[in-house]
């Protein structure tokens, strides 16, 4: 009904039809209730009604013409503007367009159709559609399908050219109809997906390159789905790493697995990668089917396949090279503990402080329970305990073994390493049963001590569990073995050099103090005098904080201080009377003759400055070489005091000693002049805090 309507003629009949019918019974009404029938007037009046339904009606006609002229006028020009936005999108589309009538012809084509094909748009015109087709049957299978009523969707086809080359194309087709939904023509759109097929074909190779490096790369690669973490797909490296068949693998997640031995690290991984940071070179730990556990360097990332998230997971096998990193930085850790027990023997020759730090290193560097080093005594042929690490008993300390009894002493007789597996299998005719049935231990180690050829003890390894050593831990024990023997062979050669250093420094001593009371004897005059002096110089030194080694050679000093009197003669050194000048001057030589008596001496030479220089004054008026100040040795300053005092509270032929008071008195007003005023402060100090000096 309503397309009946939009046609104008057909209204305008409708509309002049409704106009003359209501016109008519509008007119004859009025015309019967206002003029009878039968008089002249209602004729002309008749006649005039038709003339004005004429003019009326040519009215009515004149403005559905004119309103009909100006909506075609306003369509066509519509229809001007779509004709020229169509044809321009027909022609600057970057597409192939080709309209076709329903024969399959060619009715007109874009300019972009003749570029892709090589014709004009004069030649592609009247051309059927199956002659550009490469595959003109599909073709021709796809027009009747379209004529059918089948709605085509896009599809690929091989297009020729004019000059006989093919290029790919995507092809979009469809039956347009007119307005009572009639089939009018077709309209076809082609796309040259030429570079997007070459596209395909290199992503094709690369996938198939990919594939190839996937399945043949020696390091390991898993791809796993994010959604669900199962395996999409394993590389060969990696089911060798994991231990698995592609089978038992793929479709299978880590957690199911157990594929991970730290799931924490696993769980901060894909929290990271959730955020969208990548992991890359990370230690993980893959438990494989076996139960083994193997050492792996990853990386993961988040990839698309097929347009699903993936994660691969790139893993590196270094179990190798941790294992080989562990043996490096043990036998770093063995060098490092060799070398702290070289320290140990070079730095402390105490034998009990090398046997300690040694057996420290072993127990440690060899990972054993417990260690112990027995030493021979070469006299009763005993093996005693000196060193133990490790035992929880007191057994270990009541260890004496004969040579070639029990283990340790068959070790000592044989001189080579022991190994026992299994100590229980051994039963109570063990010596040390009782050491081994209380510490529980299972495995026994016996290394002979040797050094320079002289057997010195037995280096014992005591273990619980069974060690299973390789052979590296073996030398290593027998490298321990030889230095424990070169420790006890240094503290023993020390400790009998030690003995032979003392015995002959007793016996120099004891020259010492020989010599100091054959001068006392030969001058009975000053008889006890050099003893005297010799314990208040000492005194004094300690009251100053001289060191311990450097009092050693003062005491040396003191006892020598008048050894150069020797050259002096007796009617001079025994003169009852006062010296004459010239027997002062042979007196005051004595210093001198006693440095050219011990001067060759080397033991004696750190002990020369008292013997030298202890008559040297503070203001430079002594002798023999009017030593001043500082210059004068120290010692001999110190010795200058307490000489002094200990001559003037003497008594002497020519006169009697001085009071404490007196000499005390002198010391003072000497201060400054004679002697060092430090020292004597520090010395006047010594006498008011000892007064049995006095």
């Amino acid at each position: 009904m309503k397309s009946w309507l939009r046609s104008r003629p057909l209204r305008t009949a409708l509309i002049y039809i409704v106009f003359g019918s209501l016109w008519i019974l509008i007119s004859d009404n009025v015309l019967d209730a206002l003029i009878p029938h039968t008089s002249q007037t209602y004729i002309q009046a008749q006649t005039i009604k038709g003339w004005l339904f004429i003019l009326f009606s040519a009215l009515l006609l004149l403005s559905i013409m004119q309103s009909d002229m100006k909506a075609l006028k306003k369509n066509e020009e519509e229809l001007r503007k779509n004709e020229m936005k169509y044809r321009a999108l027909f022609n600057q589309t970057h597409d192939a367009v080709f309209i076709l009538d329903l024969q399959g012809y060619h009715l007109d084509a874009n300019q972009r159709a003749a570029a892709m094909l090589g014709y004009t748009r004069e030649e592609l015109i009247g051309l059927k559609f199956s002659d550009i087709s490469a595959e003109k049957e599909k073709s021709e299978i796809i027009f009747k399908q379209l004529l059918q009523g089948d709605q085509i969707p896009l599809y690929e086809r091989i297009f020729k050219k004019k000059n006989g080359e093919t290029i790919p194309v995507e092809v979009n087709v469809e039956l347009v109809r007119d307005s009572h939904g009639m089939p009018f023509h077709i309209q076809s759109t082609i796309r040259d997906i030429t570079e997007r097929k070459k596209f395909e074909e290199t992503l094709r190779r690369s996938e198939i390159l990919f594939f190839k490096i996937f399945r043949s790369s020696p390091i390991g690669i898993n791809i796993f789905r994010l959604s669900d973490g199962r395996s999409y797909n394993a590389n060969d490296a990696f089911l060798e790493l994991a231990g698995y068949p592609r089978e038992e693998l793929i479709n299978r997640s880590a957690a199911e697995l157990n594929l991970f031995v730290d799931t924490e690290i696993r769980n901060t991984w894909m929290a990271s990668l959730k955020e969208g940071r990548r992991v890359v070179n990370q230690d993980a730990r893959i438990r494989r089917k076996s139960g083994e556990i193997r050492n792996s360097l990853a990386s993961l990332d988040i990839i698309e396949i097929n347009g699903e998230a993936m994660i691969l997971t790139i893993a590196v096998d270094i179990t190798e090279r941790k294992n080989a990193e562990a043996h490096i930085r043990t036998q770093l850790k063995r060098l490092s503990a060799l070398n702290s027990i070289d320290r140990a023997i070079s730095s402390s020759l105490n034998i009990q402080t090398a046997l300690d730090i040694l057996l420290g290193e072993v127990v440690s560097q060899l990972e054993v329970d417990s260690a112990c080093i027995l030493l021979f005594n070469n006299t009763s042929q005993v093996l005693e305990n000196a060193a133990s690490r490790g035992f929880s008993s007191p057994f270990i300390h009541q260890t004496s073994v004969r040579l070639g009894d029990e283990l340790a002493g068959k070790v000592g007789r044989d001189r080579n390493v022991l190994h026992i597996p299994n100590l229980p299998e051994l039963g109570n005719g063990y010596q040390r049963w009782e050491l081994i049935k209380a510490e529980e231990f299972r495995e026994y180690f016996g290394v002979p001590l040797i050094a320079k050829g002289q057997f010195k003890g037995v280096l014992e390894i005591f273990n619980r569990k069974p060690l299973h050593p390789d052979v590296e831990w073996l030398d290593y024990l027998e490298t321990l073995g030889e230095q424990a023997a070169i420790a006890i062979e240094s503290a023993q050669l020390f400790e009998g050099l030690q003995r032979s250093n003392q015995e002959l420094t007793m016996a120099y001593d004891a020259t010492i103090a020989g010599w100091s009371r054959a001068m006392d004897l030969r001058d009975k005059e000053t008889e006890g005098h050099t003893k005297r002096v010799s314990n208040l110089t000492i005194k004094l030194a300690e009251f100053l904080g001289i060191s311990p080694q450097e009092q050693i050679h003062i005491r040396r000093g003191a006892l020598l201080h008048d050894i150069g009197k020797l050259g002096v003669p007796d009617y001079i050194l025994h003169k009852p009377g006062k010296l004459t000048e010239e027997e002062w001057d042979i007196m005051r030589k004595h210093p001198t003759y006693a440095h050219d008596m011990l001067i060759s001496i080397n033991y004696l030479r750190p002990a020369l400055d008292i013997p030298y220089c202890h008559h040297e004054k503070w203001d430079g008026s002594g002798y023999p070489r009017g030593l001043k100040g500082e210059d004068i040795p120290l010692s001999a300053r110190i010795f200058a005091i307490v000489d002094v005092w200990d001559a003037l509270r003497s008594d002497r032929p020519y006169r009697s000693g001085w009071s404490a008071q007196q000499t005390y008195k002198y010391i003072q007003t000497e201060s400054g002049k004679h002697f060092d005023p430090k020292i004597v402060d520090v010395f006047l100090k010594m006498l008011d805090e000892s007064p049995e000096w006095f």
